[in-house]
C-alpha cells in the first residue's frame, strides 16, 4: 500500500482536496457573511418572548434566585452571614482584611466585599419589583404577585435592620429610563416594607388559589409587617399584625447541590469554607452560643472537628454550626416562631411579663412545645423552664436571648441588638463587641461600627452630588 491508499482506493488525496476546497469556497460566496457571525446565545432570552403572561414564572422566578442570593447564598457573602459577622454570631477565620473590618466593626465604603453583597440585595429588590410590574400588567390576582410583594418587604427589612440610615432606592422605568433614588431614612424604609406587606396580604386574600399557598403567603407577609412595625417601636401593633401566624409555618429560602448559586451559604461559608467560626461571648458582649449548647440548648448546634480544627487563616479555633449541614438545606425567612416572640416582646412593652398570657408564658409555651418546622435545626424535645430574672434589665435581656437562640443565623441578630440600643436606651458599648480583637489587626481594638455603610457606588448618584470625600454617604450612622 502507497501512502496515499488510505484516502480511497488508492487515489492520490489532492483532487479530492481542491473539490472539497471549491465547494466551500463557492458555499461562502453564496451566504451573507454577516450571517456567519449571527449565532444564537441560549444564554439570553429574547425581550419578546418576556413581554406577556406565559413569562410571569420566569419573573417570579428569577425574583426568588435573586433574593436567595442575597439572602444566604453566593458563595457566603450574603446578608446573613455579613450582619452575623457585625453581631455577634460569628468571628473571622479567615484573611480577608475586607471581611475582617466586618468582623471588628471597622468598615469603609470602599470595602469592596461591602459592594458586592450590596448590589445582590438591589438586585434582588429590583427582581422583585420586575416581577411585581408584570403581574400588575397581566395578571394582578395572581398569587405570585403577592409572593412578589413578600420578596421586596424582605429586601427592605435588611436594608432597614443592616444598613445605615441614607439608602437610596434607584430603579429603571419600564422605558428604560433610570430614576435615582434620594436618601431614604431608616424609618422610611421599615415604612416601604410595611407598604410591601399590606400589598402582599391584599393580594393573597383576594387571589384564585390553594388554601394552603394563599396561607403560606399571608402568614410571611404578616411576619414581615409585625417584624416592620417592631423595627418602628410600635409593639402593639406588631404582636396585632401576626396573631393569626401559626407558631407551625414558615417562609424559607430553598437551595440545592445543583450550582454554587443554589447552594446554602451559610453552611459552604462556615463548614465548607471556614471563613467564619461560631462564636461565644465574643467580644465580652456577645451571647454564650457555644456554651449553651454545650449546656443542653440544641438551638445553637455546633461541632468542632477534628478537636484542634482551625480555620482558613491557619490560626483561629474553627468551630461549625450544625443548623446547616448541607448545601441544600433550607433558610427560615419569617419562620412562625418569629410571630409568638413578637408577641412577647409586646406584652413585655405592655408591662405584662409574668401574667397570664405575659412574655414569660409565652416563652416557655414555646419552649415546652417547640415549633416542628421553621427552624432548620434538628429539635431536641422541650427546653426547660425559665424564670423570672427579677429586673426589668434582666427580662428584656432573657427576651432577646430567646430571640436570638430561635432565630440564629437568620440576619435577626444585628437588627435586635440596634433595636437594644434604639429602642431600649442600652449603650452600644453594653451590646456590641468591645474590647481586644482576637487578631491584631487594625488597632487591634473593636471598633464602633453598629450598622453597614453605603457603598461608593452612590457618589455617582446625581443625588449624592455635591458630599464631599471626607463625608460620608449616610444620613447617619447610629443604631
Amino acid at each position: 500500500m502507497n501512502r496515499f491508499t488510505r484516502f480511497g482506493r488508492g487515489a492520490s488525496p489532492l483532487p479530492r482536496l481542491a473539490l472539497a476546497l471549491g465547494a466551500l469556497v463557492l458555499s461562502v460566496a453564496a451566504c451573507d457573511l454577516d450571517e456567519l457571525l449571527n449565532i444564537p446565545d441560549p444564554d439570553i432570552a429574547d425581550p419578546r418572548t418576556l413581554a406577556d403572561s406565559t413569562a410571569l414564572p420566569a419573573f417570579l422566578a428569577g425574583a426568588i434566585g435573586d433574593f436567595s442570593v442575597a439572602f444566604d447564598a453566593a458563595g457566603g457573602d450574603d446578608q446573613v452571614n455579613y450582619s452575623g459577622m457585625l453581631a455577634d454570631e460569628w468571628f473571622n477565620s479567615e484573611t480577608f482584611p475586607t471581611r475582617i473590618a466586618i468582623d471588628i466593626r471597622n468598615m469603609e465604603e470602599t470595602n469592596s466585599n461591602l459592594q458586592g453583597v450590596v448590589r445582590n440585595l438591589y438586585r434582588a429588590r429590583t427582581a422583585a419589583l420586575e416581577a411585581e410590574r408584570m403581574y400588575h400588567e397581566f395578571s394582578p390576582n395572581n398569587i405570585g404577585l403577592a409572593e412578589a410583594y413578600i420578596l421586596a418587604a424582605a429586601t427592605y427589612m435588611m436594608f432597614g435592620e443592616n444598613y445605615c440610615s441614607g439608602v437610596p432606592f434607584s430603579r429603571i422605568q419600564p422605558d428604560g429610563t433610570f430614576e435615582y433614588g434620594g436618601q431614604n431614612t431608616t424609618a422610611q424604609i421599615f415604612g416601604l416594607a410595611v407598604e410591601a406587606a399590606d400589598s402582599a396580604i391584599a393580594v393573597a386574600t383576594r387571589a384564585v388559589t390553594t388554601t394552603a399557598l394563599r396561607n403560606r403567603m399571608l402568614n410571611a407577609a404578616r411576619v414581615l409587617r409585625g417584624r416592620a412595625l417592631l423595627n418602628l417601636n410600635q409593639p402593639a401593633a406588631a404582636a396585632a399584625a401576626v396573631a393569626a401566624v401559626p407558631t407551625n409555618s414558615e417562609y424559607s429560602v430553598f437551595h440545592s447541590e445543583n450550582t454554587g448559586r443554589e447552594n446554602n451559604g451559610i453552611h459552604g461559608f462556615n463548614v465548607l469554607a471556614e471563613r467564619v467560626s461560631m462564636a461565644n461571648a465574643e467580644g465580652t458582649n456577645g451571647l454564650p452560643y457555644r456554651a449553651s449548647f454545650t449546656g443542653g440548648d440544641w438551638r445553637t448546634p455546633w461541632i468542632r472537628t477534628p478537636a484542634n480544627d482551625v480555620g482558613f487563616d491557619n490560626i483561629s479555633a474553627q468551630f461549625d454550626q450544625l443548623k446547616y449541614t448541607t448545601r441544600s438545606d433550607t433558610t427560615p425567612v419569617t419562620p412562625g416562631v418569629e410571630a409568638r416572640l413578637i408577641e412577647a416582646e409586646a406584652a413585655l412593652r405592655a408591662g405584662n411579663y409574668g401574667g397570664p398570657g405575659g412574655t414569660l408564658a409565652i416563652l416557655n409555651a414555646l419552649r415546652a412545645t417547640p415549633p416542628t418546622v421553621g427552624l432548620s435545626v434538628p429539635i431536641g424535645g422541650p427546653l426547660p423552664a425559665l424564670t423570672d430574672p427579677g429586673t426589668a434589665a434582666g427580662q428584656v435581656n432573657q427576651l432577646f436571648q430567646e430571640r436570638a437562640y430561635w432565630l440564629w443565623l437568620t440576619a435577626h441578630r444585628l437588627g435586635d441588638m440596634r433595636r437594644l440600643v434604639r429602642q431600649y436606651g442600652r449603650n452600644q458599648n453594653t451590646v456590641f463587641p468591645v474590647g481586644a480583637y482576637h487578631k491584631g489587626v487594625q488597632g487591634g481594638v473593636y471598633g464602633s461600627d453598629v450598622n453597614i455603610p453605603l457603598s461608593v457606588d452612590e457618589r455617582n448618584n446625581p443625588e449624592f452630588v455635591g458630599f464631599p470625600s471626607n463625608q460620608s454617604l449616610c444620613l447617619d450612622r447610629n443604631a
